[in-house]
């Protein structure tokens, strides 16, 4: 699978891209396009799940150290 770029009929200039409504255009309005093909996309920017790492589970050490508070009066 390849994903490529919007704006194939200029593709060295950056384009503005209309976020508000402003009549100027700002620094933050610009982004350059490469209009290359984005090979070998990591499967979770493609929308299929990834499982999770073995390595990132909760400790019985890491829960008792867990902030626990009671707010008088907060219901």
């Amino acid at each position: 699978m390849h994903v490529y770029e919007l704006n194939e009929r200029d593709r060295g200039s950056p384009a503005y891209l209309r976020l508000s409504n402003k009549t100027v255009n700002s620094l933050g309005d610009l982004v350059p396009f490469s209009n290359k093909g984005i090979k070998d996309l990591p499967q979770e920017l493609l929308g299929v799940p990834v499982e999770p790492s073995p390595a990132v589970e909760a400790s019985p050490a890491a829960k008792a150290l867990e902030p626990h508070a009671v707010i008088a009066g907060f219901s």
